[in-house]
């Protein structure tokens, strides 16, 4: 993307964030229109769509939504993508969370997301199957997923999952010491001022820290600790991958604009740019330290 359209969108953006009044707002920057294409994956000779969205010319970001039943945050990714550039890799899946395909006369389901190593595909078989797996199935749904990832730019810088989930299901609590999901994290930051639904899970110390400042619930995923479960964010964080998941709520689509939007603003900047305040964090080891915005 040109430096004046960046100019323009970290402009027009964090006008919007922060309410400024003190300038004259530029422009919002001309939406790009996506060139999408389709093309099928299979799982055994299952067909699988998934829909990749262009926008603009290649960026070094792709966002990726794998649970077709978690629409909000592919609404508000639509807001913010046609603004930045980047590829969109969709599956297309009737609405629902996890893939139907049958073998061997049998109706099976697995999760797109938990599909990234040969232990996180039995996991996830055993979970919402409770039948034995066939290693012919077994070594399909490893092709499929590798098949996924392939569609993924090979310039691409970072990853971006798109998510939402359930109140009181998965949140910021998850992570804090004693949490289910404690192990998984290298630091926290909570802010009590925020739904604890809506976080982002990165793999980067850098976007942890960017996002953490800008006060909301963060986690550093601890690559060493966390459960193996074949999920992107594993995949990715074994590999050195640069990966962020933002989740909210159901139908929180403007709080997932205005995260989303941060983190753009730390994406699409100067490398050379100073990252500014440090946080306090949370350990899963230690006690909270909370910052709030002031």
């Amino acid at each position: 993307m040109r430096k004046f359209q960046l100019f323009i969108f970290t402009t027009f953006i964090s006008n919007a964030i922060w309410g400024q009044s003190s300038v004259t707002p530029l422009p919002a920057p001309s939406p790009l229109k996506p060139q999408v294409t389709q093309t099928s994956l299979k799982i055994v000779d299952n067909p699988i769509q998934v829909n990749l969205e262009q926008y603009g010319e290649s960026s070094p970001w792709t966002f990726i939504h794998l649970h077709d039943s978690e629409p909000s945050s592919l609404a508000a990714a639509r807001q913010i993508i046609p603004l930045t550039g980047g590829q969109l890799i969709k599956i297309v899946n009737k609405g629902k969370r996890n893939l139907s395909f049958t073998y061997r006369n049998r109706p099976w389901i697995i999760d797109p997301n938990r599909i990234y190593s040969d232990t996180g595909i039995q996991l996830n078989l055993q979970e919402l199957q409770r039948w034995n797996q066939d290693p012919k199935m077994v070594s399909s749904i490893q092709s499929f997923g590798s098949n996924l990832l392939g569609l993924i730019p090979k310039k691409t810088s970072c990853i971006i999952s798109l998510h939402n989930n359930t109140d009181g299901f998965f949140s910021i609590n998850d992570y804090l010491p004693g949490g289910r999901r404690a192990r998984d994290a290298r630091k926290v930051f909570m802010d009590r001022l925020q739904d604890p639904d809506d976080i982002v899970i990165t793999t980067d110390s850098l976007i942890y820290e960017h996002m953490a400042a800008a006060c909301y619930n963060t986690i550093w995923q601890n690559t060493e600790t966390v459960r193996q479960d074949g999920s992107l964010s594993v995949y990715c964080g074994l590999r050195n991958i640069r990966y962020v998941n933002i989740e909210t709520q159901h139908g929180q689509v403007g709080q997932y604009v205005r995260m989303l939007a941060h983190l753009m603003l730390f994406l699409t900047k100067p490398a050379s740019s100073d990252m500014g305040e440090r946080v306090e964090h949370i350990s899963p080891s230690g006690a909270a330290n909370e910052k709030t915005p002031q």
